[in-house]
């Protein structure tokens, strides 16, 4: 979502430094809710990060700037900046679409195989969207468990808009489009994924030295490099909550990642993997993943 500093400051002259958090708070959480937030003054505080008293010396400034419709309130630049961006991913997918149609009928008129493995792509165009592409089935030992996924060419678009400009120099919606499919295999879902990127590409390690040393998408995807970010580290997903992190949630998520597939740990900053000595992770989420937990006095205060 693109803030306009100018219009911004013009509107908010009368916040005070807690009025202006609040209120972009609530415009975040709002943009990654789908345009609107439920009507309810305690969440509403919690998402905002406000105090009782806090909330109740800016509800009234801060309210001013939301419509209320129904049993929800709005916000009329969230909602056109939604719209334009809703706009883009359509008009991407008929492009797509326009563009394979294109190919089909030329290449059928030459009498040449549109689905042959030995027709040429450039680096930067994936292949494009089909409405009935079948699904990829993950593979490993969670293969019986795991969803058929559907990958579309709107979730490579996507992963596209979210990768800086610096970091698409060194990829490719090409590229993205391989490593989106060997993730599909692994059982992750485009979705997913593409929050993973969000995540990395908000972090302190990708904005340094003002991106310029950011990884490249199909990095971060290959090897499941983007489930290191998913676990509340970034600043969107901080800023979205509306209500105080869980810390045994944010446990399990990683112990879920790495049991189901990823087999990823970050000993540096969340210790020994499950069922070694000295392991941070609570014991009953061990036990929820088939972990024996170390002995008492192995275990890290």
């Amino acid at each position: 979502m693109k803030l306009y500093i100018a219009e911004y400051l013009a509107e908010t002259t009368h916040l005070d430094a807690i009025g202006h958090g609040a209120y972009l708070l609530l415009i975040m959480a709002m943009w990654r809710a789908g345009g609107k937030l439920p009507r309810d003054e305690a969440k509403l505080a919690r998402i905002a990060q406000c105090t009782p008293d806090q909330w109740a010396s800016v509800r009234d400034d801060v309210m001013a700037f939301f419509k209320v419709s129904g049993g929800s309130i709005r916000h009329n630049r969230v909602s056109k900046e939604i719209a334009k961006y809703d706009a883009v991913i359509e008009g991407a997918k008929s492009a797509g679409k326009a563009s394979a149609s294109k190919r089909a009928n030329k290449n059928n008129a030459e009498g040449v195989n549109v689905r042959s493995e030995n027709v040429e792509r450039k680096s930067n165009q994936p292949e494009p969207e089909e409405d009935n592409r079948s699904p990829i089935s993950p593979k490993g030992d969670t293969a019986a468990l795991s969803p058929k996924i559907v990958l579309r060419q709107a979730d490579v678009e996507l992963a596209w808009t979210v990768t800086p400009p610096r970091a698409r120099q060194r990829t490719s919606k090409a590229d993205i489009l391989k490593a989106l499919q060997g993730a599909a295999r692994r059982g992750h879902q485009p979705a997913a994924v593409i929050e993973g990127l969000r995540a990395y590409y908000a972090s302190a390690e990708a904005t340094k030295d003002g991106g310029e040393f950011a990884k490249g998408a199909h990095r971060m995807i290959t090897a499941d490099r983007w489930l290191g970010f998913v676990d509340g580290a970034t600043p969107l997903e901080a800023l979205a909550s509306s209500s105080p992190a869980d810390p045994l949630e944010s446990w399990r998520r990683r112990v879920n990642a790495f049991v189901n597939g990823s087999r990823f740990w970050n000993p540096t900053d969340w210790g020994p993997e499950p069922g070694r000595p000295r392991c941070r992770v609570p014991v009953e989420i061990q036990r929820e993943f088939g972990f024996t937990p170390a002995q008492p006095e192995e275990v890290a205060a």
